[in-house]
C-alpha cells in the first residue's frame, strides 16, 4: 500500500513520472508489467517500520491462474451469492467500479483492489492478547471512526474487515464520497 500511496502522490508534483519498486506510471495509472508481474510485485510482505522482503517467486494457485487468464473471475452473480451466504453487506455490484482522478468521466476505472493490514492497535513490546482473534480491541473499528471525529477526515478506504468477520464500508466500491453505511455483526 505505501507503494501506490507514494506513486499517488506523485502525481501533482510529476504527471510523466514513474515511481517507486513496482513502476507505477502517473499518466497511466497503472503498474509496469503483466498483471501477474504486478500482482507479485504488489504483494512483497512489508516488515516492521516498512521494511519490504522480496517479491513471490510465484503467486498462489488459485492467483496465478486468475492473473494469468487461464480461469475467469467469479459473475457478479457468484461474488453476490457469496457476499449474501456471508451475511456481507457491501452495496450494489451493478454500479461501475470507481474512476480514477475523484470520479472524472474520461478516467479509467479502477483497476487494482487494495488490501492494506492496517493492524490495530499497535502492540509494539507488548504481549498480543491470548485470543487474538476475539479480542474486542483488536475488533474494533472505533480507531478509524471514532465517534467524535469529523466524518470528512475519515479514511478513505473501501471496506474495512477485522479478525471476526465484521465489515464496515467506508465508501462504495462504485464511487466516492461516501461515508461508513454498512456493518455486518
Amino acid at each position: 500500500m505505501s507503494l501506490l500511496l507514494a506513486a499517488l502522490a506523485m502525481q501533482a508534483a510529476d504527471p510523466s513520472a514513474i515511481v517507486g519498486l513496482c513502476r507505477f506510471d502517473v499518466a497511466q495509472l497503472s503498474f509496469a508489467g503483466t498483471p501477474a508481474e504486478q500482482a507479485r510485485c504488489l504483494m512483497q510482505p512489508v516488515g516492521k517500520r516498512g521494511a519490504l522482503a522480496a517479491s513471490p517467486k510465484r503467486l498462489p494457485g488459485t492467483l496465478s491462474r486468475v492473473m494469468e487468464g487461464r480461469i475467469p473471475l467469479p459473475s457478479r452473480d457468484a461474488v453476490a451469492q457469496l457476499l449474501t451466504a456471508e451475511r456481507m453487506d457491501i452495496g450494489s455490484l451493478d454500479q461501475p467500479v470507481s474512476r480514477a482522478r475523484d470520479g472524472d468521466p474520461a478516467a479509467p476505472l479502477a483497476r487494482y483492489f487494495v488490501i492494506h493490514d492496517t493492524s490495530t492497535p499497535f502492540y509494539g513490546d507488548e504481549p498480543f492478547p491470548a485470543d487474538i482473534d476475539g479480542d474486542a480491541r483488536v475488533n474494533s473499528f472505533a480507531p478509524y471512526f471514532p465517534a467524535s471525529a469529523d466524518p470528512e477526515k475519515f479514511p478513505v478506504a473501501h471496506l474495512f474487515l477485522n479478525r471476526i468477520g465484521q465489515v464496515l464500508v467506508g465508501q462504495p466500491l462504485c464511487g466516492h464520497g461516501a461515508r461508513p453505511s454498512s456493518r455486518r455483526e
